[in-house]
């Protein structure tokens, strides 16, 4: 399941390969009325577990010193880091930030759960660095299988789930 937030997860959502029933008719295509009604109700069960999911987490409400907390959990700056480790975690936290409260991706949720998910999960798929030099179309194919690698090994579900948990740290 998707939320489509973006021309790349409306390209991915519509090219993803879903479980298929697929009954030629003939006369004995109605004993295999049962495979298709499964699939169905795979997908309406799926389907209802992530919009109610999506309600929980956008019925929550952060206060914007939350989600600071929760930056601080996540993306610390030590007291006595090298410049470059101090650099990085504060140019993190400005994009993140950025992204909180103001990119169309993400800010139509500021002030939930949700949002702050949205936000590190955003991040982590457009914004982060480390790909490899060279053109344009070189990065978006890297960045396209890391996150699809990531997706593979659950390393995004994983560090959703981070998420969700430094945020229920936080109102401890």
């Amino acid at each position: 399941m998707q939320l489509v937030v973006c021309d790349n997860t409306m390209s991915v959502a519509l090219s993803e390969q879903g479980q298929t029933v697929k009954v030629k008719h003939s006369r004995h295509s109605l004993k295999r009325i049962g495979n298709v009604r499964d699939a169905l109700a795979l997908v309406h069960d799926t389907a209802d577990k992530f919009a109610k999911n999506v309600a929980r987490l956008t019925a929550q409400p952060v206060s914007n010193l939350e989600f600071r907390q929760v930056l601080d959990v996540l993306v610390p700056i030590e007291a006595e880091p090298s410049k470059r480790a101090r650099t990085l975690a504060e140019d993190k936290r400005h994009s993140l930030t950025q992204l909180y409260r103001y990119d169309p991706r993400v800010a139509p949720w500021t002030g939930s759960e949700f949002g702050v998910l949205q936000a590190f999960n955003t991040w982590r798929h457009h914004e982060q660095n480390g790909l490899p030099a060279g053109s344009q179309a070189t990065k978006a194919r890297a960045r396209a299988d890391r996150n699809a690698l990531r997706a593979i090994t659950r390393e995004t579900e994983t560090e959703d789930a981070k998420v969700l948990r430094a945020l229920a740290d936080v109102r401890r």
